[in-house]
């Protein structure tokens, strides 16, 4: 009997022991996956997908439902309104594909020569990236976008940015739809950037009215309308175009007071790159004044976005090196005051002179291509 009952008291407890060991996993898989849907929920969407491509796959739907009535995308999320009619994105598939890759990689790898003011590397590698989707129309339109915000934000090349910005608009149906994919990335709208810039590199009343209307309409905001409304008063405001483009020039700098000016040296430039390569075309027709004023101008802002950026620079780099990565900024005032100095009168090669000795005194200068070329017109 004692055996017996031994026997009986094992069996018991082995399948008691049995029971606890399954009921403890059970309960481990059940807390562990109440701590991870938590866990979930507190963190960012983004954390929650293995990429980015997931990303934008699963949050396609919510963020691509802007209507063909073109409500901006931050006014949806802004708002919480649900939005009539979806765009459908057909941007999505390109992030895929070997081509981004390689393209976002070397993009990524030019923000970071950017923030360290390589300018010309910076630039050169974002015309590499494009020439590798020249064949992917939306892609394409990013990487001439891209382009344009160096030339326009940090070096101040006008006509360049201006060309880069009508490129990326070349594809508009495109262009559109791969810049709502990747908003959630960059938290811009590409689209919206591009035809921005066009609407301060615009050479006519005509033009700039029509990129103005196409903000204004593919981005209904009180400030885009605000903005709309402002411009087409500026005709009978200031009749010649040139006074109007002026007007819309200064809201980047003032060399008048410390206060009013806002520093945006880079796209002063650009701008005032566009009016003077235009200087005898219809709406503009400068006189001899107005173009030394802008000139003047322009040789005044290449020193202070030179400063501005060589603040950004690594110590102790070779004047080879510097030369080669911010001499771009003084390709266009070069360019310019060679052209005009033989001819302008006495009274301003004295002005210009001054701006040639400031330029003479960076460190580097002598490294910077079509120096010797400048020295010999200016001296």
């Amino acid at each position: 009997m004692n055996m017996q009952a031994f026997a009986l008291y094992t069996a018991d407890a082995r399948r008691i022991t049995v029971a606890i060991v399954c009921l403890s996993v059970w309960f481990v898989v059940v807390v562990l996956l109440v701590v991870r849907s938590l866990a979930a929920r507190r963190l960012p969407r983004s954390d929650r997908f293995q990429s980015f491509e997931d990303l934008l796959i699963a949050d396609l739907d919510q963020r691509a439902r802007i209507s063909r009535e073109n409500v901006p995308l931050d006014r949806v999320e802004a708002s919480g309104a649900p939005v009539l009619g979806t765009v459908e994105a057909s941007g999505a598939p390109v992030l895929g594909t070997m081509e981004y890759q390689q393209f976002d990689e070397m993009f990524r790898t030019s923000v970071q020569l950017k923030d360290k003011a390589s300018l010309a590397s910076a630039l050169r590698l974002r015309q590499q990236a494009t020439e590798v989707v020249r064949d992917v129309p939306a892609l394409y339109c990013v990487g001439k976008h891209h382009e344009m915000i160096l030339e326009y934000n940090h070096i101040g090349q006008g006509i360049e940015a201006r060309q880069s910005a009508l490129e990326s608009l070349k594809h508009d149906e495109e262009f559109k739809d791969i810049s709502l994919v990747l908003y959630p990335l960059f938290r811009s709208n590409f689209y919206e950037e591009s035809v921005d810039y066009m609407t301060s590199a615009s050479t006519s009343y005509e033009e700039g009215l029509y990129y103005f209307a196409k903000l204004k309409d593919e981005f209904p905001t009180e400030v885009t309308q605000r903005r709309y409304q402002e411009f087409k008063g500026l005709q009978s405001k200031y009749g010649r175009w040139f006074s109007a483009h002026r007007a819309i020039l200064g809201t980047f700098y003032s060399r008048a007071s410390a206060q009013m000016d806002k520093g945006r040296y880079a796209g002063g430039l650009a701008v005032l790159d566009v009016i003077l390569s235009n200087a005898q075309k219809p709406g503009y027709n400068l006189d001899y004044e107005e173009y030394v004023d802008l000139l003047d101008d322009m040789c005044a802002l290449a020193i202070r976005l030179l400063m501005q950026k060589g603040e950004r620079r690594p110590p102790a780099l070779s004047a080879r090196e510097e030369a080669h990565e911010l001499g771009c900024i003084l390709k266009k005032p070069m360019m310019y005051l060679t052209d005009f100095y033989p001819e302008c009168l006495p009274k301003d090669r004295d002005l210009f002179s001054k701006h040639y000795k400031s330029f003479a005194s960076v460190r580097w200068i002598g490294e910077v291509p079509g120096w010797q070329e400048f020295t010999s017109v200016m001296a």
